[in-house]
């Protein structure tokens, strides 16, 4: 009986381990969204060093695809990271909802065995 409930403390306890996991990997994927979204407006304001090599024109050729590829690969991140995190999520609510059905099965074990030997006991008086 003791390993039972100690079964279900790991259980309810790497669930929670889960949960923060999954929270952890959503605000992760927000933050690098909100990081790469900025880096991406940032970029435009070099090309500064582009005139001063002498290459302006070429600023526009390079700064541009850079700053598209920059949202692109922070709207793919934040996606990735929601995936992660639901996954997470899932898998965190999936072993508490074991732990929970383990506990339900060993009451119905004991109750069943309760009933059985109280049977096995009416059918010995006969």
């Amino acid at each position: 009986m003791d390993d039972e409930t100690n079964k279900n403390r790991k259980g309810n306890t790497f669930s929670i381990v889960l949960y923060i996991f999954s929270g952890l990997a959503l605000a992760l994927g927000a933050i690098l969204l909100f990081l790469l979204l900025g880096a991406a407006r940032a970029v435009t304001g070099y090309d500064i060093f582009f005139q001063l090599a002498g290459i302006a024109p070429l600023a526009q050729v390079i700064l541009h695809p850079l700053q598209v590829g920059l949202i692109n690969v922070g709207i793919l991140v934040c996606i990735f990271m929601l995936a992660i995190a639901g996954l997470l999520f899932t898998a965190g609510r999936l072993i508490a909802r074991q732990a929970s059905l383990a506990e339900r099965v060993r009451v119905l074990e004991e109750k069943f065995e309760t009933l059985h030997t109280s049977h096995s006991d009416s059918i010995e008086e006969r």
